[in-house]
């Protein structure tokens, strides 16, 4: 899979379909993580509380790099916890796609999301479906502008949302 030195971070990548079959040679200490992408959809429930008067902003998917649909919403919970959840979403299939929520108002290329403050919630679910994502307590909620759907090892923002 990959099949010279591990870069200077000590990490490779390779995207591969179908049957794979591994084998490491190293020296040292090493570990290997094998992450396998999702495409089975995913169904959510609405957490108690995400009723129509506790949305904070919500917006459209559309496409940065690759095919982005659906929705996003941002609810505050009575709890005083921010969920963020996608609805009717769908987007490309590849392996270590994450979940940004950024500070640019409406990034549209991969360079203006990669080089505007964001926070990263995590490893998307799955590339289909309904999910829903908390937000950390420390970040305020009004430097939350959009929500990028990051592609890590080819460094591109698949899709976007602008929060409104």
């Amino acid at each position: 899979m990959v099949d010279t030195a591990c870069p200077k971070d000590d990490a490779g990548y390779s995207i591969v379909t179908g049957a794979v079959r591994l084998s490491i040679e190293a020296t040292g200490a090493w570990k290997a993580i094998v992450d396998q992408q999702i495409d089975t959809p995913i169904e959510e429930p609405l957490l108690p509380g995400m009723t129509p008067d506790r949305v904070i902003s919500s917006g459209s998917f559309y496409t940065v790099e690759v095919r982005g649909e659906g929705t996003a919403r941002l609810y505050r919970l009575p709890d005083g916890r921010r969920i963020l959840r996608f609805e009717g979403f769908a987007t490309g299939e590849n392996t270590d796609l994450f979940v940004w929520v950024s500070e640019a108002a409406r990034p549209t290329t991969s360079l203006q999301a990669l080089s505007t403050p964001h926070v990263e919630l995590g490893n998307l679910k799955s590339t289909l479906g309904t999910q829903n994502y908390e937000l950390p307590a420390s970040l305020p909620t009004e430097k939350i502008k959009s929500v990028v759907i990051w592609c890590q090892p080819v460094a591109i923002a698949y899709a976007a949302v602008a929060l409104s």
